[in-house]
């Protein structure tokens, strides 16, 4: 079996121009299945931009390699890079700086932010079970009565942003606030 040799130590830091009450939490580091580095880092409310950034060695430059906006609300940014066989380190820089940085890479599909706390796995597991009663309660319905009535079921729920059908999959879709 073989192990990526991208040796990771990622260290959150925050540049010295940024104006927050907070720091960012320590970043989590792992590996996805498709063998991309993935760094994730919780951040602050006010803060307006991250930055991925790595050397191969700490006594080298740090390179930028992925940067991107967010809106000033506290958030989780996910980084990803593609599978590579070199070491490195990274970190994740923050700033209340709202123009970015030139980067190396500018692949969107890298960079992810998700805004507000993150939904605990009781809340999600509690109404799973009860949307799953609802399920079987209406599984006699004809498709379109089933996916109003789990639609307007879903919306009546607290943590629920979102419940909408998806026409490729016929599934219906849930966003928790």
């Amino acid at each position: 079996m073989r192990f990526p040799s991208l040796l990771a130590i990622a260290l959150a830091c925050m540049n010295p121009a940024a104006l927050h009450a907070a720091t960012p939490a320590s970043p989590h580091c792992h590996f996805d299945s498709l063998g991309r580095f993935r760094v994730e880092l919780e951040i602050p409310a006010g803060t307006r931009q991250a930055v991925l950034e790595m050397t191969p060695d700490l006594a080298s430059p740090w390179r930028k390699m992925l940067a991107c906006p967010t809106d000033g609300r506290a958030a989780k940014v996910t980084f990803r890079l593609p599978a590579q066989g070199a070491r490195c380190f990274a970190r994740i820089a923050t700033s209340s700086n709202t123009s970015l940085p030139p980067v190396e890479l500018a692949d969107p599909d890298l960079v992810s932010v998700r805004y507000g706390p993150a939904v605990a796995e009781e809340v999600k597991v509690v109404f799973l079970s009860s949307a799953a009663a609802k399920m079987r309660e209406w599984a006699s319905l004809p498709a379109a009565s089933y996916h109003a009535n789990l639609i307007a079921w879903a919306m009546t729920q607290p943590n629920v942003a979102s419940a909408e059908l998806s026409e490729v999959a016929g599934n219906v879709s849930i966003r928790f606030t």
